[in-house]
């Protein structure tokens, strides 16, 4: 539900930075993959999300389950996509400015401490950097 969710909220407000958190995923099954690489991805694909910032989990096990999705998910998009150990790189990367980065980390960080689910957290930052 959440990764739909994510898809409706980019589509709307036309995201195409996600910087995203799954350090702390729990792991993911095989019918979790296959549907997140079989039906999910496709979908992602057309909103045009152009980078993806991934915060690297903390399980051996979900980083290789999520590169696999990634892989499998290269025939819909040319996604640029990076892990991260942490986040003031992921922004770096994301940012256009110091400026920027700057910003978004006092952001991050607030949602990062008021979030329901730190886990999975998605900061419009194409808005941000307007």
């Amino acid at each position: 539900m959440a990764l739909e969710r994510l898809l409706l909220f980019s589509r709307q407000y036309k995201i195409r930075q996600w910087l995203v958190d799954i350090s702390q995923m729990p792991p993911l099954g095989n019918d979790e993959q296959a549907w997140v690489s079989q039906r999910w991805v496709a979908q992602f694909a057309r909103i045009g999300v152009s980078n993806l910032a991934l915060m690297l989990p903390d399980d051996l096990h979900n980083q290789l389950a999520m590169e696999h999705i990634l892989d499998s998910g290269r025939c819909y998009t040319q996604l640029n996509v990076q892990f991260f150990a942490d986040f003031p790189a992921a922004l770096d990367w994301l940012s256009k400015t110091p400026e920027d980065v700057q910003r978004l980390e006092k952001e991050w960080f607030v949602a990062a401490n008021t979030a329901p689910q730190p886990s999975i957290q998605n900061l419009s930052l194409d808005k941000l950097l307007d």
